[in-house]
């Protein structure tokens, strides 16, 4: 590890005039403005969706280049949510293609690249990302009663997954697998009458579940997994609830906060940088500049001045806005069915980026060495620190789902949403006409 970072400083203070130029010219792109996003919140958390999207597609010039499958994300979300499916498949479609090319393009990094922060990266998408994208072009589908384009999307999210299983092998991080995806995969295989992919993905559903539970807490549904509808019919109800994890920027002069404690009760890598790699950059720095003690001096005002060059570091960190709707149901005449939770967005992402901190924290430091360096060369890297804070904005906190068997004909139902204390915080009519044998799909968005 430290004699990986000290080849890598090496390399980059060699050619450190070169990349100067090439950092300077670098703009940072966060995607959208704070207005923007905080409209489209706004728009969603009042039920006003399709202004919602119109928002997203109005801000398309502030996400640039550099935000291309941000923007197609969060525009496909907003419209799906709309109920605008087949216009949210468009462009979910141009989000998965540039996505798959953006992890599948062999591109060597430059090295003014490590010295700028991943702003200046494309965005490509986060795993959960690619696989979620999936999801909900698949839901869109469903939606339109087109169950084989719907297989297609399960297909192709599985063998992401399955792809992504075999890479990370025994690396010990939370999302290996998407329980929910798989869930989903297996409901629709069994639709199109495929009973054995449907076994094999409610197979993989149950083993991830089971990480899941470990990772997040969240349980395999108790729906039955599988079985045929029979001659009755199924309205699956899926919930979308609360606002969209965000990040926020850390900085700290001291490596980082503590080890996190997630919800399996182990420690996620957020450690600290350690007193030997604090060491060894300072060390590598002052070696390879030729500035010796009197650069070093002149730059940290002493030893204990460099460490805290050294050891200025931003990361992202997530967090999520508080949300009154901690359940849901679906009532219909006597009867009551309630959602379960099968998909907590923000503790996946949350712990995901928190397995990757390490990693990201490193960057940081390497580009704190600029900033000290700077007094030498005349590099200007004041801005390097601010952390990539790019994320999918249209996304729910949490996925939530009730199967209900019902006779076929035409249904009056009400969607009630309750807090945690199971007060209701609103209610919602909806029509849904059930055909024998076959599942009706029905989503709602709520915020509060």
């Amino acid at each position: 590890m430290i004699e990986q970072q000290e080849s890598i400083l090496f390399h980059m203070f060699v050619c450190v005039s070169g990349a100067a130029a090439f950092v300077l010219l670098m703009v940072a792109c966060a995607g959208p403005s704070k207005e923007s996003k905080k409209s489209v919140a706004e728009l969603t958390a009042a039920g006003e969706y399709v202004a919602a999207s119109e928002m997203v597609r109005a801000a398309k010039d502030e996400y640039g280049v550099s935000n291309a499958v941000l923007y197609e994300l969060d525009l496909a979300m907003a419209l799906h949510v709309a109920g605008r499916h087949k216009e949210s498949n468009g462009h979910f479609s141009r989000a998965e293609e540039k996505m798959e090319a953006l992890d599948t393009r062999k591109v060597s990094r430059a090295a003014g690249a490590l010295l700028a922060n991943e702003n200046i990266e494309e965005y490509r998408g986060d795993p959960s990302d690619r696989a979620l994208a999936h999801v909900f072009h698949a839901l869109n589908y469903a939606q339109l009663d087109e169950i084989d384009e719907a297989l297609v999307e399960a297909r192709r999210v599985e063998m992401f997954l399955d792809e992504r299983l075999l890479g990370i092998g025994d690396t010990p991080v939370a999302y290996k697998d998407d329980a929910f995806a798989r869930y989903l995969a297996a409901m629709l295989y069994e639709e199109a009458g495929k009973p054995d992919d449907a076994r094999i993905s409610y197979d993989s559903a149950q083993r991830a579940y089971r990480d899941y539970e470990a990772h997040y807490r969240v349980l395999s549904p108790s729906s039955p997994l599988r079985g045929d509808i029979g001659p009755d019919s199924e309205v699956v109800f899926v919930h979308y609830n609360g606002p969209a994890p965000r990040k926020r920027s850390v900085s700290t002069t001291s490596g980082g906060d503590a080890v996190k404690t997630t919800p399996d009760g182990a420690g996620s890598s957020t450690q600290a940088v350690t007193t030997q790699e604090r060491d060894s950059l300072t060390r590598v720095v002052g070696g390879v500049a030729g500035v010796g003690r009197a650069g070093l001096k002149a730059a940290g005002k002493g030893a204990g001045g460099v460490a805290s060059v050294l050891l200025n570091i931003s990361y992202p960190d997530y967090e999520q806005d508080e949300f009154r709707i901690k359940r849901s149901q679906v009532e219909l005449g006597s009867g009551v069915w309630r959602t379960e939770l099968v998909e907590d967005i923000f503790a996946i992402v949350d712990r995901d980026l928190d397995d990757r901190l390490r990693a990201l924290k490193n960057r940081s430091a390497l580009r704190g060495t600029v900033k000290l360096l700077g007094t030498v060369t005349g590099l200007d890297a004041t801005g390097s620190e601010s952390p990539d804070l790019r994320c999918w904005q249209t996304l729910p906190s949490q996925i939530r789902i009730a199967r209900i068997r019902l006779p076929a004909g035409e249904h009056r139902v009400t969607l009630r949403y309750l807090d945690g204390a199971g007060a209701p915080v609103l209610s919602r009519q909806a029509t849904v006409t059930l055909r024998p044998g076959r599942r009706t799909w029905l989503t709602d968005r709520t915020v509060d």
